[in-house]
């Protein structure tokens, strides 16, 4: 959940607003909003992407970010995803611009539909992955070409990440998960 402050603000202050803040704060056209903490579980799921891939990332020249750096969406949006893997090295040393993969591990707070359509926007983007925190549940977003298509796994099963030329499985993301917590 996210608390809008009433207040406009440029992109620039709010750049420098984040950067000395000791909250998160997404940028929506002006507004920043509030970061809400997540469970333990949704932590978990968020380290674990980050324990099966930045060893892939980092042979491949990838870079990855975990629930504190930006992504921008468009000139005026700034999210947090959870979890983020960028190949350009030309990315702004304070966010993403480029990303080629974003996980987001659903909670109550998710604002997805927002999210969707801003990262799926996204030109770089390849994979827009949603864990669920509350059972064995993943939902995958593909660029194919032009357009994005969606699977949905439960309990098991694999997909692809072309951009870290792997594959990740429902059994290696929810590996030592109990739910609840």
């Amino acid at each position: 959940m996210s608390a809008r402050v009433t207040e406009h603000l440029s992109v620039a202050t709010y750049l420098e607003r984040e950067r000395i803040s000791d909250v998160r704060h997404e940028y929506v056209d002006g507004a920043m909003l509030a970061m809400a903490g997540e469970k333990r579980v949704h932590n978990r799921l968020a380290r674990r992407f980050v324990l099966l891939l930045e060893p892939v990332a980092d042979e491949k020249g990838c870079e990855v970010i975990v629930e504190t750096v930006k992504v921008r969406t468009r000139d005026t949006r700034f999210r947090y995803p959870d979890f983020a893997v960028s190949c350009d090295a030309g990315d702004d040393p304070l966010y993403f611009e480029n990303p080629c993969l974003i996980v987001e591990v659903l909670s109550d707070s998710t604002d997805f539909g927002k999210k969707l359509d801003e990262y799926t926007r996204l030109p770089s983007l390849q994979r827009y992955v949603l864990v669920a925190s509350d059972s064995r549940f993943v939902v995958v977003y593909r660029r194919e070409g032009a357009r994005w298509t969606v699977e949905s796994l439960e309990d098991t099963g694999e997909f692809d990440l072309p951009c870290l030329e792997t594959t990740v499985t429902l059994e290696a993301i929810y590996a030592g998960i109990e739910f609840g917590s």
